[in-house]
């Protein structure tokens, strides 16, 4: 990883998510409570946890700066890592700020040039399971990511592909079928993206800082991909974001922390506080889900397993919270995902050989590395 001082870790994963609905009959409780749930899962569908501000409305009026995560603390260097790593020291010089080792982790896992997250959850609410499988794949030259969610009453599936020129195009359709034989899509700038999903989907990118308003509630502005071009930039708000996960985790944005040593590596646990961490996924929720208001989030905690030498290996988040759907309905949700990390010099991992699909070809072969056991 290299270490620069101005790569202040922002961390985020997201995704392209629509509301899609049957045409099944049912009474209007059960539609309302399924509306419910299909927002819920559609939401959360954004891979890495994809929460939201409480009465965000009261909270933050039309004109007042929301939190965007411009303050993650100190990330540690590769060197101060190892050396504490060599000492056997880790787990006592990072006990008080585990998380900040979680942004490191997320910063080496989004400079490798190849990478790839696989992963599966559930999101229970009003008597209704949704499943979901979400995977994103890196390369030097495009980041592809896709969504596919189900219950019984509702289904979607979504592509995304961004190949470094400007835009995103996005393919939100009900199943896998419809890629091959109803395959319709959208461009979206990355600004338009970013203001949508809360951020983009390549692993890392340089925006600067605007003003906040209520038609663009996520400061960022996009710079570049390109070290280069950020360094030129005279823009003193210019940073870097990390797009590992959605949420934004540093000093003002996690209520605890704490690191494990066990036979596999490190175990690191963050406690978040819902309506800071969540804000861009509070952003994005609002956006897909069809609702009327920001989402109020409860708890959200993520944990992620590492190896010795601190690369990601997977990571499980939890959320728990509760939407209104255009003044139809209040319920509350409880969401649950569970993600692997692949990483390194080309795409094959574990001798798997992954590639980025074809919209008309229905099978990614990146789940084929997710574990059966």
């Amino acid at each position: 990883m290299e270490d620069k001082k101005e790569k202040e870790p922002v961390i985020a994963q997201i995704d392209n998510q629509t509301n899609k609905k049957t045409h099944k009959k049912m009474t209007p409780a059960t539609k309302k409570s399924i509306i419910v749930s299909c927002v819920f899962a559609v939401c959360f569908a954004t891979i890495g946890g994809f929460g939201g501000y409480f009465l965000f409305g009261m909270l933050h009026p039309t004109g007042t700066n929301a939190y965007n995560g411009v303050n993650y603390g100190k990330v540690p260097t590769t060197i101060e890592v190892n050396f504490a790593i060599d000492k056997g020291t880790l787990t006592a010089d990072y006990k008080d700020t585990a998380y900040s080792l979680i942004n490191y982790c997320l910063s080496s896992f989004s400079q490798k040039q190849y990478s790839l997250i696989i992963g599966k959850g559930s999101v229970v609410s009003s008597g209704v399971t949704q499943t979901i499988e979400s995977g994103t794949f890196a390369t030097p030259t495009e980041t592809f990511r896709q969504n596919i969610s189900s219950s019984s009453f509702v289904h979607t599936a979504d592509r995304n592909y961004d190949q470094y020129d400007g835009k995103v195009v996005a393919y939100n359709c009900q199943t896998a079928d419809d890629w091959t034989s109803n395959p319709t899509s959208s461009e979206l700038t990355y600004d338009q993206y970013i203001q949508t999903y809360g951020k983009l989907i390549r692993p890392y990118y340089y925006a600067t800082t605007q003003d906040y308003s209520s038609d663009y509630p996520i400061t960022d502005r996009y710079l570049s991909y390109d070290y280069a071009t950020y360094k030129a930039s005279s823009d003193s708000t210019k940073h870097l974001v990390n797009d590992v996960i959605i949420y934004d985790i540093g000093p003002n944005t996690v209520s605890s922390s704490t690191i494990e040593e066990n036979d596999a590596g490190y175990l690191l646990t963050a406690v978040l506080v819902p309506n800071k961490a969540t804000f861009k996924y509070s952003v994005q929720m609002k956006a897909t889900g069809g609702l009327g208001t920001y989402p109020s989030f409860s708890a959200s905690t993520i944990s992620f397993q590492v190896d010795k030498e601190l690369n990601l290996v997977s990571s499980t988040f939890t959320d728990s919270y509760t939407v209104n759907v255009k003044g139809i309905l209040n319920s509350t949700a409880e969401a649950t995902f569970t993600q692997y990390y692949f990483q390194g010099s080309t795409p094959t991992f574990n001798d798997v050989e992954v590639k980025i699909p074809e919209i008309g070809d229905t099978d990614f072969v990146g789940y084929k590395l997710f574990p059966t056991a």
